[in-house]
């Protein structure tokens, strides 16, 4: 388990459009309190997108995302046992790159590759078959994922010079995975199994924006939004066999980032 900051995520935005290209720039943060009671940023997020109108033949639009993520807080290993052990100020980074085509809408598919440096708990197996666990601080998640998703906020941004209303930003993938894991375990003989498995993701985003671009000044303005978001990612491993040709699991694990969201635009 891990326990990471809950308070606000406040995001910071401009948004620019010339001859039909989209960019965004988007920095996002929040803050937490360590236990001498000093305040640091638990979670900063940059995220960069790129949109080129009629770029495919059928008059799609090629957008372009990446997302750099770095999050800190404290691991619990053995939570609520006797053997409970807090592991503080670990820190976990993830970078991504999505290539996708936009339809009419806002609704896009396409391609997402992430890599995702997460200390971890890890199942060990000694040579009579027992299970223990220890905490690899060095583990790494390689996700390819097909993603179709939906930023309806982003649209009526474009589409409206004035809008207040609810919206809803949408994204499911699905896709492969790979894992490593470092030699660094306690005393056992068979780590869980490096290799790959199925990786289902979600992100889900609904909130309320007001939004007032002005003629007079080029279509300039501003947008604010708020709301609540749940960000999921589910890997199942399944079963494989060592060299031994005995079974064992490779990673499992289920995932869930969840909380409100406020985001300031500033559109030029």
């Amino acid at each position: 388990d891990y326990d990471l900051s809950e308070s606000l995520m406040e995001e910071h935005s401009l948004v620019f459009n010339f001859l039909g290209t989209d960019l965004l720039i988007q920095y996002a943060k929040n803050k937490a309190r360590n236990k001498d009671g000093i305040t640091y940023d638990a979670t900063e997020q940059i995220t960069g997108f790129l949109g080129i109108k009629d770029f495919f033949d059928n008059g799609g639009k090629l957008v372009a995302r990446y997302i750099k993520d770095q999050t800190k807080g404290n691991a619990i290993l053995n939570k609520g046992t006797d053997s409970e052990k807090v592991f503080e100020n670990i820190q976990l980074d993830y970078e991504e790159l999505m290539l996708a085509e936009e339809f009419s809408g806002g609704v896009y598919l396409g391609y997402a590759y992430s890599t995702f440096n997460i200390p971890m708990e890890v199942p060990n197996y000694d040579s009579g078959g027992n299970e223990s666990f220890y905490f690899d601080q060095s583990s790494r998640i390689k996700s390819s994922q097909i993603v179709i998703g939906e930023n309806s906020a982003h649209v009526k941004l474009k589409q409206q010079r004035k809008y207040s209303g609810l919206y809803l930003n949408h994204e499911t993938g699905v896709g492969l995975y790979t894992v490593d894991f470092s030699n660094e375990f306690n005393g056992g003989e068979e780590l869980i199994g490096d290799g790959f498995g199925w990786i289902y993701s979600g992100y889900y985003e609904l909130g309320y924006t007001y939004q007032n671009r002005f003629e007079e000044y080029y279509d300039s303005g501003f947008s604010i939004q708020f709301g609540l978001s749940v960000e999921l990612d589910m890997y199942e491993g399944g079963i494989y066999l060592d060299n031994a040709g005995d079974e064992k699991p490779r990673l499992e694990r289920f995932d869930i980032k969840y909380g409100p969201i406020i985001r300031l635009t500033a559109v030029f």
